[in-house]
């Protein structure tokens, strides 16, 4: 465990960062419609059949702002971004939906109800997709809601078996101005409580007018 902490302070965050500095590891990423988050720079984010190694831009900022890929329905994947590592992965996928009359404040006037119902339609989406795909879906927490910095989400996460190991899965939907985001954050099950640094960081960061 000493040698995988090591390795995941080193590959995420280079030396200079060990010093207090792991703010600036991480670069801002400009979505779709307004939202944006912070990402470490050491992650390859996908668009289309590209990988960009976000490393090897100067800027502070990766500006994605007028990329979305189509997906079911109306629905848009706005990002899809990890670190590729077996033991160490991290990784990254926003999605989107348009819904007028939401505003960022729909989320803090839920029901409990209305939160179940939520965490209904997440589990019964996820595991249908999942299992076409061969997959298998287990372990849900029980929902809760939480405050972000410049945001509030509901939040479930569940265990999903891998071709290399099992990962957890965190579940973050909230609200912005006429639409609905998710945002699913996974990390390798053997390395998630070292992993839980860069994922709570990166959940603080968004932000959707």
């Amino acid at each position: 465990m000493r040698c995988l902490l090591l390795s995941f302070i080193l590959i995420h965050f280079p030396i200079t960062s060990i010093a207090g500095k792991i703010g600036s590891q991480f670069v801002n990423v400009k979505l779709a419609h307004g939202a944006s988050i912070d990402i470490p720079k050491t992650w390859y984010v996908m668009r289309g059949n590209e990988l960009q190694t976000i490393e090897t831009i100067l800027s502070a900022t990766l500006d994605y702002n007028e990329y979305v890929k189509p997906g079911n329905g109306n629905e848009e994947t706005l990002l899809s971004a990890f670190f590729p590592d077996e033991k160490l992965y991290t990784g990254i996928s926003i999605t989107s939906v348009e819904l007028k009359n939401i505003t960022p404040m729909t989320s803090n006037m839920l029901s409990q109800m209305q939160l179940e119902s939520v965490v209904k339609i997440i589990r019964k989406n996820t595991e249908d997709s999942i299992t076409k795909l061969g997959g298998k879906v287990w372990g849900w927490t029980p929902i809760e809601m939480l405050n972000f910095k410049n945001y509030s989400a509901v939040h479930t996460s569940y265990l999903r078996a891998s071709d290399s190991v099992d990962r957890r899965v965190h579940v973050y939907k909230t609200f912005g101005t006429g639409r609905i985001y998710d945002i699913a954050l996974s990390s390798s099950v053997t390395i998630e409580n070292i992993n839980e640094i860069v994922l709570k960081r990166i959940a603080n960061s968004f932000y959707a007018p």
